[in-house]
């Protein structure tokens, strides 16, 4: 398993279809979100208030995506999580 360090954080994202106002999103408009729903699969040494298992929202400007035993896995920094669920 990949082990991040500092205030890196690595999570897997949660598919989700969105709805807005009745109206159903595709989940092609939700995959190209800025924004993403995922669950931390394991957090560096310094990342406070955050742990793996936790379900957060995080910014993906600034993200870096990679492949572990067949896993999408998403690299993090702890700046761009918008909140824990």
């Amino acid at each position: 398993m990949i082990k991040p360090i500092a205030l890196n954080i690595l999570v897997e994202d949660i598919k989700e279809t969105s709805k807005m106002n009745g109206m159903l999103v595709s989940s092609k408009d939700v995959e190209n979100s800025r924004h993403k729903k995922a669950k931390v699969v394991a957090v560096g040494n310094d990342v406070p208030n955050i742990k793996e298992g936790d379900v957060i929202f995080y910014d993906t400007s600034r993200s870096f995506t990679t492949y572990n035993d067949d896993k999408k896995l998403t690299f993090i920094t702890y700046r761009e999580v918008l909140a824990v669920v």
